[in-house]
């Protein structure tokens, strides 16, 4: 299940002309080429999963779309095709899967159609509770949005994820005004906007938005040390 919003963040600077049919081209051209790495889909199946878990905690979605990216996790784990870098990233996400499985197993084997309110409500206290935890050793404040912070920075480090859809991602949870204690929503949407808007500077932009993710990368070892 890949997929990714149009960028939309909290705050709008005034943009050229043309916007909307330049961004929908831009999403359009930056997916193709992420649909082109076939053998990197567990990956990439995997960053989607754990992104949809931490959003679901800002009630971006239903936990059907968590159900969604299990189920498309568990079809590339079969694919003896797919990279596996066996990184720390890497195992810490599957680890999650894992503990995730007794609940979200049984439900992704189903149909859609045939899952009650009831059943995915019933996911919805462990899937808060799992990936923040097994990943970052972090239950407190803001948790859902670093550990969006640290999918997507890693699967850029990786080559799972273009540096566009990564500052995308990040900057559009500026909305929910996170405790965003490394800084990243306001360059990152600065950023997108840069790509976006200037064409001809795309691979400098995409360049920054790496070292800006690297930096927060290093900068956020997980578990955050006590303060």
């Amino acid at each position: 299940m890949i997929g990714l919003l149009v960028p939309t963040p909290y705050s709008q600077p005034v943009r050229p002309e043309g916007v909307r049919e330049r961004v929908r081209q831009l999403v359009e051209d930056e997916r193709a080429v992420v649909d082109s790495w076939t053998d990197r889909l567990l990956r990439r199946e995997l960053r989607y999963f754990v992104t949809m878990c931490a959003l679901l905690g800002y009630s971006d979605h239903s936990a059907a779309v968590v159900v969604r990216g299990f189920r498309g996790v568990d079809a590339a784990l079969v694919d003896p095709d797919q990279i596996r870098t066996g990184s720390d990233v890497e195992a810490r996400s599957l680890a999650v899967v894992e503990e995730l499985r007794p609940i979200l197993g049984p439900l992704a084997a189903r149909g859609d159609d045939q899952l009650t309110l009831d059943e995915l409500d019933g996911a919805v206290a462990p899937v808060l509770d799992i990936p923040p935890r097994v990943i970052l050793g972090d239950d407190g404040p803001d948790r859902y949005f670093d550990l969006v912070c640290w999918n997507e920075a890693n699967a850029v480090a990786e080559g799972m994820q273009r540096p566009y859809f990564a500052a995308a991602r990040i900057s559009n949870e500026g909305f929910h005004k996170p405790l965003d204690r490394f800084e990243l929503v306001e360059p990152l949407s600065a950023m997108v906007f840069r790509y976006e808007d200037v064409p001809e500077r795309r691979d400098d932009t995409a360049r920054a938005i790496v070292e800006t993710l690297a930096a927060f990368r290093a900068a956020a070892p997980w578990p955050l040390p006590a303060s």
